[in-house]
């Protein structure tokens, strides 16, 4: 079973458990600016923390989403 740790959001103290995840895909976003200025853009997942509700149960958000945590790093590639 993975360990529970404990999280901060706004504030507030939440238990959480990482999650384990294979990349599978991890593609650029390409834009191009009005002026001609090309860029690309890839975010790249560290992290997933699973945050748990007071039963240590997963968590949803009021949509019904599960209630997750990630941390990243976003890569920005510019060129004329």
């Amino acid at each position: 079973m993975p360990q529970t740790i404990k999280i901060n959001i706004a504030g507030v103290q939440y238990s959480g458990q990482e999650v384990d995840f294979k990349v599978i895909k991890e593609d650029w976003g390409e834009y191009e600016l009005n002026d001609g200025v090309k860029v690309r853009v890839k975010t790249i997942v560290q992290k997933i923390v699973r945050v748990l509700d007071a039963q240590n149960k997963p968590a949803f958000t009021p949509d019904g989403d599960p209630h997750v945590l990630i941390r990243h790093n976003t890569q920005i590639i510019s060129s004329m």
